[in-house]
């Protein structure tokens, strides 16, 4: 049940704030998993795992969204190409 409402609320947050965001507190909470990066207060939470399954779901499903974005633009430009050609 923690695995999945880390994902949930990985898919909120993602949606709310955008990639830059998040890639930024997935390499922190990698960081203080591995004993790299050390976490004071109200940040310890960054450091359990899941944290980082909430922050590794996010960062691949913002890639996904951003690739799809970069192949229907592809796509549209390769069709308004297409239709000129024809006239």
């Amino acid at each position: 049940m923690e695995t999945i409402l880390a994902f949930c609320i990985g898919i909120t947050l993602s949606a709310a704030c955008g990639f830059r965001v998040f890639i930024r507190t997935f390499i922190m909470s990698l960081g203080s998993i591995y004993g790299d990066f050390p976490l004071t207060g109200g940040f310890q939470w960054l450091g359990t795992y899941p944290a980082a399954i909430r922050g590794a779901a996010t960062v691949v499903l913002v890639l996904l969204v951003l690739a799809a974005k970069k192949l229907l633009k592809y796509f549209k430009q390769k069709k308004n190409n297409f239709q000129m050609k024809i006239r």
